[in-house]
């Protein structure tokens, strides 16, 4: 198994062995783990993006920087990146309190993507 942040490895362990009701509950412990990553990606990726860290990186657009180096689909990174300009804008708004907002429109975007272990790390810190 690959090196993977605690949490993950954990929600990993023994799953064959889970019964139905145990498994569900583990489910939902990834998907709240999942959320708070999401939550934690979005500011980093405008960070990025802003810095024009993709361009230096000597990637010519924003999807391929996110599908090769960050792992994200070009669809999730810019759904991520109108997330964080909207809340930006909005009035009063804050990362902190744009975790609820950010959990409605990731469920409203079908595109899967993976976490990348640098932002697992960064997350968990």
């Amino acid at each position: 198994m690959p090196d993977l942040a605690p949490e993950i490895a954990e929600l990993l362990a023994r799953v064959d062995e889970l019964d139905a009701f145990d498994l569900d509950a583990r489910i939902r412990r990834a998907v709240a783990l999942e959320q708070r990553f999401e939550a934690c990606a979005g500011p980093l990726l405008l960070a990025a993006v802003e810095g024009r860290l993709d361009r230096d990186r000597g990637y010519a657009a924003l999807e391929g920087y996110a599908r090769d180096t960050l792992g994200v689909s070009p669809r999730k990174a810019r759904a991520l990146l109108r997330l964080e300009r909207a809340c930006a804008k909005a009035p009063g708004r804050g990362p902190a309190r744009d975790l609820p907002l950010r959990r409605r429109a990731r469920s409203a975007d079908a595109g899967g993507w993976r976490l990348p272990r640098d932002f697992t790390r960064a997350a968990s810190a």
